[in-house]
Parts: structure tokens; C-alpha cells; sequence
């Protein structure tokens, strides 16, 4: 069967590349041939395995929130694969991921809500947005570090999700967890028919007693420096989102001046980049 890897990796995560194609050489589908398809803004030279295809960079949280309009946009040369997954950048490979994976949708529960009560699930819980959950739907949360299925399942899961980040867009309304609050309103809808333990998306700093098949890297403080630079002009401020995140500001007419100067305080440090696209 043809298998087929899909990667973005766009400015200092393309140094990520490398030691995650090492871990798939490794661990990853042996039995099977596998492609890996890195979307990357850098000039490199791909390995016999690897289709490198040109992404113009975009500053998070678009850059993950367009990854389905992506996967779409390419739909023509992924058809022609069985089975398609999708990793993020900064994991490895740590163990064997074989033959359990193979399941027409697959998704991972998330690690740090697995054995969680419902309510601390981070589910979109604005009505206005297209990925909004309600408060008596949803047994598990899904992290979107890793998702997959059959190659017909996967880019139907990427039109529809395009489709329903497209109309967010419009709406001027971006989902509390980007993509992946999008990926759990879609997994409500049509619960994958695998779900994998939190060892195929597992963070050293989560205690679990899963194996480990799949980690996350620790990315150093270059990346947390990076975090701290991003900045939006004023009149691309998301005042809606940020409000949103931060409702203690909401609090009078003035809540759009309180939340400019809280983002300018206090928003830059943390990292969060709340902006229009």
C-alpha cells in the first residue's frame, strides 16, 4: 500500500525535517511504502521518499488554521495514496507505529485531557463559530498533532474543514484552538473508527503510562524568543478573540481598549498572537 506523510514545515521549523524523517525510516509503516510530503518555504533537496512542495510562510495561528485548504489545494497528486497522515513538525517518531493505524479515520485523544472530566475539555464553546461544541456533546478530545485514515476519508475531512475555516473567516471569528477545535466539532459529527492511546502524541511533561510511539520535541527557547517578537497592528487586532480569551476584560463599553492594552502588556509575553488574517 502507498502511504503518504504530509508535513508543514515552514521557517525554523524546517530544521525539524531531518530528525523526523530519521524516526519515520525507523519506526514508522515499515511493511509499507511511504512518502513524505513536506510543505516547506526552504530550498531543499528531498530524499528518494520525500516530495518537497513550495509553502509560503504565514505567521500562527494561520499557518496551522489554512493546513486543510492546503492538503486540498493537492488533493489531485494525494489521491493516488491509500492512506494519508498528517504529523506535526516538531514530533518523532519513538516506536513502532504499524499496521493498528490503518483505519479509515484515526484520531489521537489528546494527553493532557485523556481521564480528564468533560468540562475541562478546551472545546469551542462560541456559537458563532462553525467549530462550537455544546455542553452535553463530546466523550474525548483530540489533539491535532497526528490524524489520518484511508486517502478518500482524509481529503474529504480536509474539504470539509477548509470549508467550515473558510466560513470562520468570513465571519471575522477564529476558533479558541484553531484547527484543532475544528477537528473535534468534525470528529463529534463522524467519530473516527480508531482512536489511539496518548502515546502516539505524548509530551514529556504529561505523566502517562502509555508507551511512547510518538513525542514531542522540546523546541528550546529559540522558539519561546520567536513567541514573544509577534506583534499586530491595531487595526488588525482580533478584538472578539482575544475578549474571548481573556473574559475578565469584558466588562464595560471600553472592553476593546482594555483588551488592546492587556495584549500589549501581557498577550506579546505570553505569545499569543491574536490577529486578522
Amino acid at each position: 500500500m502507498k502511504i503518504g506523510l504530509l508535513v508543514i514545515a515552514t521557517d525554523k521549523y524546517s530544521r525539524f525535517i531531518e530528525p523526523l524523517y530519521r524516526s519515520m525510516k525507523k519506526y514508522f509503516l515499515k511493511k509499507h511504502k511511504v512518502t513524505m510530503f513536506v510543505f516547506t518555504d526552504k530550498n531543499l533537496a528531498p530524499e528518494k521518499d520525500q516530495k518537497v512542495i513550495y509553502l509560503l510562510h504565514k505567521p500562527w495561528p494561520f499557518i496551522t488554521l489554512n493546513r486543510y485548504a492546503i492538503f486540498n489545494q493537492h488533493k489531485k497528486e494525494l489521491s493516488k495514496f491509500d492512506y494519508l497522515f498528517y504529523i506535526d513538525a516538531d514530533m518523532l517518531f519513538t516506536g513502532p507505529v504499524n499496521r493498528e493505524i490503518l483505519e479509515e479515520t484515526v484520531g489521537v485523544a489528546h494527553p493532557a485531557y485523556y481521564g480528564s472530566s468533560r468540562e475541562k475539555y478546551p472545546f469551542e464553546s462560541d456559537r458563532r463559530s462553525t467549530a462550537y461544541i455544546g455542553s452535553n456533546e463530546g466523550k474525548t478530545y483530540f489533539i491535532g498533532s497526528f490524524i489520518g485514515g484511508s486517502g478518500k476519508s482524509f481529503l474529504n475531512m480536509s474539504r470539509i474543514l477548509s470549508q467550515k475555516i473558510k466560513q470562520d473567516k468570513k465571519n471575522r471569528i477564529i476558533a479558541i484552538w484553531h484547527d484543532e477545535s475544528h477537528l473535534n466539532r468534525y470528529f463529534i459529527d463522524r467519530p473516527p473508527k480508531k482512536v489511539l492511546d496518548p502515546g502516539y502524541s505524548y509530551f514529556e511533561d504529561i505523566r502517562s503510562s502509555f508507551k511512547k510511539r510518538i513525542s514531542a520535541l522540546d523546541k528550546g527557547n529559540d522558539f519561546k524568543k520567536d513567541n514573544t517578537k509577534k506583534f499586530v497592528r491595531l487595526r488588525d487586532f482580533d478584538w472578539e478573540t482575544y475578549l474571548r480569551l481573556n473574559p475578565e476584560l469584558r466588562k464595560n463599553w471600553n472592553s476593546k481598549i482594555r483588551a488592546g492594552i492587556h495584549y500589549l502588556f501581557f498577550g506579546r509575553r505570553e505569545g499569543r498572537f491574536v490577529g486578522r488574517k
